[in-house]
């Protein structure tokens, strides 16, 4: 690499793409893991029933994650397009 390569670009509308894809994929990913570690919750106590408020109870660790993050990328969105709280 002698420094006379052309700079890889992007196109803006690729470059959302992938945004896109990376959130999509985190937040299946943190679905997922919230709902095995329910699941595994369950499973040690045996005589609890699912209740999306006891969901929300065991998992609010993961949504508390979740949301963050969304928080982060919205924010990042709204101040690229020139928005300003």
């Amino acid at each position: 690499m002698t420094g006379t390569e052309p700079p890889i670009s992007i196109s803006d509308g690729n470059l959302i793409m992938i945004g896109v894809v990376i959130v999509t994929v985190f937040v299946i990913v943190l679905i997922l893991v919230m709902i095995n570690d329910y699941r595994l919750y369950l499973g040690n106590h045996w005589k609890k029933k699912f209740s999306f408020a006891d969901f929300v109870k065991q998992e609010q660790f993961y949504i508390y994650i979740l949301l963050f993050f969304l928080l982060l990328v919205g924010s990042e969105l709204l101040l690229q397009n020139g928005y300003s709280f």
